[in-house]
């Protein structure tokens, strides 16, 4: 029987579990384990941090919400890296192949 896994990744230590137990199964079912990265947009944690969904209103100057606009940025693209290299390795350990062109 040959059959997909989708694994949400986040980029927290606990992806390396969720790995590993698909690779397990997948390697139990002859099947494939695909990836998906899930975070939210740093825009929307942004605003919704600034009363835009239901907190209170708080007034910040341009250059504070644009540091902090990219410091959620940048922890989101450190996450997704923290995935990628959780996902290589945890393919590595199962003996599993990575289809490298499509880690992206």
């Amino acid at each position: 029987m040959t059959g997909q896994i989708l694994v949400p990744l986040t980029g927290a230590k606990r992806d390396e579990i969720a790995l590993s137990a698909a690779f397990a199964a997948a390697a139990r079912l002859d099947g494939n384990v695909n990836a998906l990265f899930v975070h939210e947009d740093p825009r929307e944690v942004f605003a919704s941090s600034f009363g835009r969904y239901g907190g209170a209103p708080l007034a910040v100057s341009y250059e504070i919400a644009e540091s902090m606009l990219g410091t959620q940025t940048k922890m989101a693209h450190e996450a997704e890296d923290s995935a990628r290299a959780m996902l290589i390795a945890a393919a590595g350990k199962s003996g599993a192949k990575v289809d490298r062109k499509s880690v992206v």
